[in-house]
């Protein structure tokens, strides 16, 4: 009788938790939600773990982790996103206080599965990672799915050997900044508009500027290919000079839309006083090509802090994404195996960016200078 009493006693203090849990108010965010779910263990995982803890529960907190750090992506900008989890009763809870939370924005799903090979043929062994991006809505397709692949252990969450083309958190990383650009496409574009407005008065600055000079050269440079008509196809470099010192942004208009050149990856460019500099320093800017004739805008900005001083700044102060690395001859691979009509490429999503953390930005010098090329198709 005893037993029976405690029995149904502890039976009605896990209801009443699951009432109270149920029952707890949350606090509304405003911002879109990104739901991680547990990433599933798609075999070869058994006994493998890490830390103590399931591989699949370590890489998926690995994967949250990565997020969190990045769900700020900017010092002038709100979140553009918060990262959460589900309890065990299916409610909404924040990651570290597990307090619930709702929102009246966006909610999207990470769901996926991880898993081990042996060497087969061809093919090395190593671990793979299907990732989904969908809405909460029942029965939407994914938005954009990847396949991740990495050949050893290490490299599922780190790269300490120093791979130029590997993520500093190896495949986690490589996946998280996939799902960050894919999150950040659905933010809509600056209208033209606005973004005459926001680079009316660096324009202005530029044009009473005397100290920047700005040249186009044409690479190869021939009687069809000249600064200022290019040929689709072909490269072309900046030699630029400034009595400033700052940090060189380079935007680029078509009809395509806006997008940013410079930076093209995660090294700001910073230009020095009276010292040319040659943009890009390796490779060269690539002349897209156009269904019809047309002109091409090309945009400098320098920021600089004060005249004649180098300035402090981060490029996360703009939210920039990297563009996804070249994977060839990589030990961690990554590619897209699906994605909806609609998402914008990461140099139309730095731009626009860029462009918001230009308005926001209250401190230093925005100067800007205005080329114009036009290409054929």
């Amino acid at each position: 009788m005893r037993q029976f009493l405690l029995g149904a006693l502890g039976s009605l203090l896990l209801l009443s938790s699951a009432l109270f849990a149920q029952a707890r108010p949350s606090r509304r965010l405003d911002c879109p939600l990104l739901v991680i779910s547990t990433i599933q263990d798609a075999g070869g995982l058994t006994n493998q773990r890490e830390e103590g803890q399931l591989m699949n529960l370590r890489f998926t907190e690995g994967v949250a982790r990565y997020l969190k750090a990045r769900e700020r992506v900017s010092e002038t900008l709100a979140p553009d996103f918060c990262v959460v989890q589900r309890d065990s009763n299916g409610q909404l809870v924040t990651f570290e206080q597990k307090e619930p939370v709702s929102t009246l924005k966006a909610v999207f799903l990470i769901e996926g599965r991880l898993s081990y090979h042996e060497a087969m043929q061809e093919r090395a062994a190593g671990y793979s990672c299907t990732l989904e991006l969908r809405r909460e809505e029942k029965g939407e397709k994914p938005l954009v799915s990847w396949l991740g692949t990495a050949q050893s252990l290490l490299l599922l969450s780190g790269n300490v050997q120093g791979y130029s083309n590997v993520n500093r958190e190896g495949l986690i990383g490589e996946l998280g900044d996939r799902i960050l650009g894919a999150l950040l496409s659905f933010a809509p574009p600056l209208s033209e508009q606005e973004q005459a407005l926001i680079l009316e008065k660096g324009l202005k600055e530029g044009e009473r500027e005397k100290g920047i000079t700005i040249k186009l050269i044409a690479t190869p440079p021939s009687e069809e290919n000249t600064p200022r008509k290019l040929l689709p196809g072909t490269q072309y470099h900046m030699r630029l000079e400034t009595a400033l010192a700052g940090q060189v942004f380079v935007l680029e208009r078509s009809r395509q839309g806006l997008r940013l050149l410079l930076p093209s990856n995660s090294l700001l460019v910073t230009a020095k006083p009276k010292t040319a500099l040659l943009l890009p320093a390796m490779g060269g800017f690539l002349v897209e090509r156009a269904e019809e004739e047309e002109d091409r805008e090309l945009i400098v900005l320098l920021h600089s802090e004060k005249r004649g001083r180098e300035p402090q700044v981060k490029q996360q102060r703009f939210g920039l994404l990297n563009p996804p690395r070249s994977m060839e001859e990589s030990p961690v691979q990554v590619r897209e195996v699906s994605a909806q009509k609609g998402l914008q490429s990461t140099s139309l999503i730095n731009a626009t960016r860029l462009l918001q953390g230009l308005r926001a930005d209250t401190g230093g010098q925005w100067i800007a200078r205005r080329l114009v090329y036009h290409v054929s198709p």
